[in-house]
């Protein structure tokens, strides 16, 4: 009642895999049911999405890209003793990253990945309007011996 997913698992070939999740919350019916919306502006709510592909090169290489986004907003009405106005808020979360592991020799195996990340969030309230904005990239290598 609130919430919808949708995943799917889809093999394209021997070599390729893909996987898919959707899902988006709906907070709307549980305040119909219980009561307690007045003071809200919007209504909280959050989706995702996430997809994997999945490729296997060679006997002992396989490639992985992965991909996130996430995303919340919410409002509400705040009236404190000498205080009214509206605070909102919302945010996003934007996350790629590509792996690669394969076997070297018969005993090293390398493990290689690079990713970014990009996370936005914005608050307000009255003359308060504070927005973050952080960025994360990375790169990392590792032997296994």
């Amino acid at each position: 009642m609130a919430n919808a997913d949708v995943a799917a698992n889809i093999t394209v070939s021997d070599k390729v895999g893909i996987r898919l999740d959707a899902r988006k919350t709906f907070t709307q019916p549980i305040f119909w049911l219980n009561g307690g919306s007045g003071d809200l502006t919007i209504t909280p709510s959050s989706s995702d999405i996430s997809a994997l592909l999945s490729y296997k090169y060679s006997k002992n290489g396989k490639l992985k890209l992965s991909v996130f986004y996430t995303s919340d907003k919410q409002g509400v009405n705040v009236d404190l003793s000498g205080y009214r106005d509206e605070f909102t808020g919302n945010s996003e979360n934007k996350f790629i990253a590509l792996q690669n592991v394969d076997l070297l020799t018969s005993n090293i195996v390398t493990k290689t990945s690079i990713s970014f990340n990009e996370y936005d969030n914005h608050w307000k309230l009255g003359i308060l309007d504070l927005q973050q904005n952080d960025y994360n990239y990375k790169f990392r290598n590792d032997l296994e011996i």
